[in-house]
C-alpha cells in the first residue's frame, strides 16, 4: 500500500515540476492533494518514502506533515522505459549508422512513435535508412519525398516527412535532393495587367475574378494545408516566398504572366482579411517584395469596422488563438506605416475580406493610404 502511494505522489511531483529539477514549498500539500486526490495522511507517507530514498531533499522539513519547509530538491526514479522504446533503441544501436545518426534516431520522440510495431518491423526499417543513406546519390534530383520514402521505407510514403528535415539531416540524408509535396498558386487576369492584387482567401478570389478583367489575381488553395480559413494566407506567403522556384501555377481565367513577372508588378498589392494575422502576412511579404503595398480593398472593411461590422478575436468567429492582442503588442512596429495604422485599428476586432461583394474594379487598382483610411473609418 506505501509502495502505491508513493509512486502517486511521485509522478504528482513529477508533474509539477516539469522539466525543473526543483519545486517551491508554497502549498505543496494542497497542490498533491488537488493532482492525485489523496489525503494528507496518504500524502505524508508518500513523501516519507521518497524521503527515505532520498528521490527528494530540503534543508530544512515540517516533521508532522513530512512538507519541505524551503525549496525542495527532485532526484526521482525515472520512468521505466516502455516496450517499444527499448526495443526500438536497440535496432538503432546495432545497425551500421552513423553515432550522430544513432543518437537523433533513439531519442524518444523518434522511439515513440514505435508503438504498435514489431521487433521485426523495426530493425527492417533501420536496414530500409541505411540503404536509403547510401544509395542516396542514386536517386535522381528533384525527385519527390513522398515517393522515395514509399520507395525505401517498407511503402510508407509519409516516414520521411514525418521525420523531419532536421534529423533527416542529421541522420546524412541529403533532403534538398528531394522536392516536397506540390505548391499552387491560382492565377487570373490578362496578358498585361493594370494592377496585381495577392489575395488571401479564395471565395474572395472567385468574387474578384468574377468582377474584373482588367487586373491579376492570385491566390492559394488549400493544398498541403487543412482547408481551413485561417491557413490560406500563411499559405500563400510561404509559396511565394519560400517555395517560389517549385511553385506550380494554375490558370484559373485569361492568360495572365508567369508568377514571378506578376510579382515584379510596379502595382502590386496585398488584400487579405483585416485583422492582425493578415498585418502579419502583408509585413513579411514586404521584406520579400518591398515594392508591395495593402490594398484600397481594405477601405469598405475599415468602414464596416467604424460601422461595427466587426468581430472579436474568439473561436466562434475562427480566430480564437490566445493571446492574438497580446502577441500584436510584442510585434513592434510594422515596415509599413499605413499597415501600422491598420494593425492598431483592428488590433481587439476583425472584420474578414468575404464581407466586399463590389466595386472590385475601381479599387483593385489602387493602394490604401492614409487619406482612405480617413476617408472610410472617419466619414
Amino acid at each position: 500500500m506505501t509502495q502505491k502511494k508513493e509512486s502517486i505522489v511521485r509522478e504528482a511531483l513529477r508533474k509539477m515540476a516539469g522539466k525543473n529539477a526543483k519545486l517551491n514549498p508554497g502549498k505543496l500539500q494542497s497542490r498533491i492533494m488537488r493532482t492525485t486526490g489523496l489525503d494528507t495522511v496518504s500524502i505524508k507517507i508518500g513523501m516519507q518514502a521518497l524521503l527515505d530514498k532520498k528521490e527528494i531533499e530540503a534543508v530544512e522539513w515540517d516533521s508532522m506533515n513530512c512538507m519541505p519547509l524551503g525549496q525542495m530538491s527532485l532526484n526521482l526514479k525515472p520512468l521505466p522505459v516502455e516496450p517499444h522504446v527499448h526495443s526500438w533503441q536497440q535496432a538503432v544501436s546495432i545497425s551500421s549508422l552513423a553515432p550522430k545518426a544513432k543518437k537523433a534516431l533513439s531519442h524518444k520522440r523518434v522511439a515513440g512513435k514505435m508503438k504498435g510495431a514489431s521487433d521485426g518491423f523495426m530493425v527492417e526499417l533501420i536496414r530500409s535508412i541505411e540503404v536509403l543513406i547510401q544509395g542516396q546519390d542514386d536517386i535522381p534530383e528533384g525527385s519527390p519525398l513522398f515517393e522515395a520514402s514509399a520507395r525505401f521505407l517498407c511503402g510508407s510514403s509519409k516516414m520521411l516527412d514525418d521525420f523531419g528535415p532536421t534529423l533527416l539531416k542529421t541522420i546524412g540524408l541529403d533532403v534538398e535532393r528531394f522536392s516536397r509535396s506540390p505548391r499552387y498558386v491560382i492565377v487570373a487576369g490578362p496578358p498585361s495587367p493594370e494592377a496585381v492584387v495577392l489575395i488571401e482567401n479564395p471565395h474572395s478570389f472567385e468574387r474578384a475574378i468574377q468582377s474584373d478583367a482588367s487586373c491579376a489575381y492570385v491566390c492559394t488553395y488549400g493544398f498541403g494545408l487543412t482547408m481551413s480559413h485561417d491557413g490560406y494566407g500563411t499559405l500563400l506567403l510561404e509559396n511565394i516566398t519560400t517555395h517560389l522556384p517549385h511553385l506550380k501555377t494554375l490558370v484559373r481565367r485569361g492568360n495572365p504572366p508567369k508568377i514571378r513577372t506578376l510579382l515584379e508588378h510596379q502595382k502590386l498589392f496585398f488584400w487579405g482579411d483585416l485583422d492582425l494575422s493578415g498585418m502579419r502576412i502583408y509585413d513579411s511579404l514586404h521584406l520579400q517584395y518591398p515594392h508591395i503595398r495593402l490594398s484600397a480593398l481594405y477601405g469598405p472593411m475599415l468602414k464596416s469596422l467604424k460601422e461595427g461590422g466587426s468581430h472579436p478575436y474568439i473561436p466562434a468567429a475562427g480566430k480564437g488563438k490566445p493571446g492574438q492582442p497580446v502577441q500584436h503588442k510584442k510585434l513592434g512596429e510594422l515596415k509599413d506605416s499605413v499597415a501600422q495604422r491598420v494593425a492598431n485599428l483592428c488590433a481587439q476586432r476583425a472584420v474578414d475580406q468575404e464581407i466586399v461583394l463590389e466595386g472590385f474594379k475601381e479599387l483593385s487598382m489602387h493602394q490604401l493610404s492614409e487619406a482612405m483610411i480617413e476617408e472610410f473609418f472617419n466619414e
